[in-house]
């Protein structure tokens, strides 16, 4: 066999074993802890951000419910409360006036998203 071949074969034999697994799911079994609990938390806040984006309030429950409860099962599974998981990141830059609440970014704007996670950005209090 041809050696890139041979390469991509795991790759190919892993991707098709791992697809059934929520990636999350995949992070918090193969990162380490504080790399697995970002993971996490940028999961969490895209899905509420996707499902605050579907208008309406009498809105029938969506795969993006499910989505978001099977993560915060996750989370309090992996022990991680969601004050704690979902708290503002330490102020590294004074003069930051917001953060990404997906990657814990900081921005010195208050209004806005992020640019690489598509998210409202949250203020400093």
């Amino acid at each position: 066999m041809y050696p890139p071949l041979l390469l991509r074969a795991c790759h190919a034999l892993r991707a098709r074993e791992l697809a059934a697994f929520h990636p999350a799911v995949v992070a918090a079994c193969t990162l380490p802890p504080h790399a697995a609990r970002a993971f996490l938390r940028a999961e969490i806040v895209g899905t509420a951000a996707r499902l605050d984006a579907e208008m309406g309030s009498e809105r029938e429950p969506t795969l993006l419910d499910l989505e978001l409860a099977a993560l915060w099962n996750l989370a309090e599974a992996l022990g991680e409360s969601s004050d704690a998981l979902l708290a503002p990141p330490h102020l590294r830059d004074p003069l930051a006036l917001a953060y990404c609440p997906a990657c814990c970014d900081e921005y010195r704007r208050r209004a806005g998203h992020c640019p690489d996670c598509n998210v409202a950005l949250a203020a400093y209090t």
